[in-house]
C-alpha cells in the first residue's frame, strides 16, 4: 500500500478472557518490530538485485536496437572458442553490413536510418535459432554466433537472413525503403584467436561487397 509494506500480526491466549500480562505484551512489540526490521531488509535485498540486473543488462546491450552490444559479443565469442577447444563442436561467426546506408541516412535522415537498424533487429532475430546471437557490432555492423554450426549451416542462416532483410521493406513517409545486406561468413578453424577469427569475416564480407553487395562471401 502506498509502496510500504504492511504486515499483521494476531496473538491469543489460552486462557479465555483474560487480559495479556504488560511483560507479553512487550514481548510482542519486540517481535513485531523484528519482523518489521526483517521485512524492511528483504525489500532492500530485493531493490539492490532489481538494479544490478539492471545494470548487467545495460552493460551487455546495446540501447538502439535492444541486441547484445559488442562487449557481450566478444563475450559469447571467448566462451564458444573454449567450448570448441574442449570439446570439438564446431561454431560459426557471420559479419553483416547494411548496402549503402550512408546513401539512406543522406537521403532519408538519421531517424529512418535508425529505423532501419531496429527492423534488421527484429527481423534477424526472427530468422535465426534461439541458440544464436546477433548482436550490434558497430554502426551499421552487426556480428552472428553461431554455436554447433559449420560452415555449410552458416551459409544457410546467412542466406536465410539476406532474404529475409530483402523481402521487408521498410516504411517511410515516402514510400517503402528496400533494405539489402553483404554477410562474410567464417567458421572457427579450431585454433586461430578471436581476432583473427573476425578479420577472415572482414574480409568475407569485403569480398561480397567487391562482389556487387546483397550476397554473402565465405571466408
Amino acid at each position: 500500500m502506498d509502496a510500504e509494506l504492511y504486515g499483521t500480526l494476531c496473538f491469543s491466549s489460552t486462557v479465555p478472557r483474560r487480559p495479556f500480562p504488560a511483560q507479553h505484551l512487550q514481548f510482542a512489540g519486540l517481535i513485531a518490530q523484528w519482523l518489521g526490521h526483517e521485512l524492511a531488509r528483504r525489500a532492500d535485498y530485493l531493490a539492490l538485485c532489481e538494479t544490478r540486473d539492471r545494470l548487467r543488462v545495460a552493460a551487455t546491450t546495446d540501447d538502439l536496437t535492444g541486441l547484445a552490444n559488442r562487449r557481450r559479443l566478444g563475450q559469447l565469442l571467448d566462451e564458444e572458442r573454449g567450448r570448441t577447444r574442449r570439446y570439438g563442436a564446431p561454431f560459426s561467426v557471420l559479419l553483416i553490413d547494411f548496402d549503402h546506408f550512408k546513401a539512406i541516412n543522406d537521403r532519408h535522415g538519421h531517424g529512418v536510418g535508425d529505423e532501419a537498424l531496429q527492423l534488421f533487429a527484429r527481423v534477424a532475430t526472427e530468422a535465426l535459432r534461439t541458440t544464436d546471437t546477433v548482436g550490434r557490432w558497430g554502426g551499421e555492423e552487426f556480428l552472428v554466433v553461431l554455436p554447433n554450426t559449420d560452415a555449410d549451416g552458416a551459409r544457410r542462416l546467412a542466406e536465410r537472413v539476406a532474404d529475409r532483410i530483402r523481402s521487408t521493406p521498410l516504411p517511410t513517409v515516402d514510400a517503402e525503403l528496400a533494405l539489402t545486406v553483404s554477410i562474410g561468413i567464417v567458421a572457427f578453424d579450431g585454433a586461430e584467436k578471436i581476432d583473427a577469427l573476425v578479420s577472415r569475416a572482414d574480409r568475407a564480407l569485403y569480398q561480397a561487397k567487391a562482389s556487387g553487395r546483397d550476397r554473402v562471401a565465405m571466408g
